[in-house]
Order: structure tokens, then C-alpha cells, then sequence
């Protein structure tokens, strides 16, 4: 940096307590794992989604022949694979918060503040 340009100001707000936590780098790589998480959802959400739709098809129009067989088919493919993802996702995102939980319990709790108080002798 030349010494004409300013130099940057930084401002922080305070924080009552600041917390740090040290992790492995076991843990580490457990976190970054768990990124998968929302796509999971998101995907089961949307196939989830395209099976009520199916499902609402099948019970209000009458389907005859390869129409019926594909309707049933996407249907039963969309179920299965929305199911699984769901599952999946809510599996890691289970293992994900206690990961986290347990990282967070290492810390000790927070010593008491011990206030001071005036006593007034009586007169």
C-alpha cells in the first residue's frame, strides 16, 4: 500500500462476550461436509412437490394406457427418490447440529459476576 492512499477505517461493535471455539481438523472436514444438507431438501421439496401434483392428477382425470403407465411411473419414481432425499437430509442435518452441539459443550460455562453492594450501618 503507498503511503498516499488512506488507510482503511474499521469499526467493530461490541459484543458482550466474544467465544471462541477450537476444532480438529476431523471436525473441520465433518462441517464442510454437511454443505449438502439444503441441496438435499431442496431437491426433496421439489420432487415431493411434483408427486402431489401427480397425485392430484391421478385422483381428478381418468388416465387409460401408456398415459396411466407413465403418470405411474414418474409418480412412483418421484415418491421414492423425495422420501430418500428427505430422510437423508434430515439425517445430516441432525449430525451436523450435534457436531456443532458438541463443539459448543466444550466450553466451560461462564463464571458469575460477583456485584458489590453498600451496606449502610444503621445510625
Amino acid at each position: 500500500m503507498s503511503s498516499s492512499q488512506p488507510r482503511p477505517v474499521y469499526r467493530v461493535a461490541p459484543l458482550g462476550e466474544l467465544r471462541a471455539y477450537t476444532i480438529s481438523e476431523e471436525e473441520l472436514h465433518e462441517l464442510a461436509r454437511g454443505g449438502d444438507l439444503s441441496l438435499d431438501l431442496n431437491f426433496s421439496v421439489a420432487l415431493l412437490s411434483v408427486f402431489a401434483t401427480i397425485l392430484a392428477t391421478f385422483l381428478t382425470v381418468p388416465l387409460e394406457g401408456t398415459v396411466f403407465t407413465g403418470f405411474l411411473t414418474v409418480g412412483t419414481v418421484t415418491l421414492i427418490a423425495g422420501v430418500y432425499l428427505l430422510i437423508k437430509g434430515i439425517r445430516n442435518y441432525r449430525s451436523t447440529n450435534l457436531l456443532v452441539q458438541t463443539i459448543k459443550n466444550r466450553l466451560p460455562p461462564a463464571e458469575g459476576i460477583q456485584e458489590h453492594t453498600l451496606i449502610e450501618e444503621p445510625s
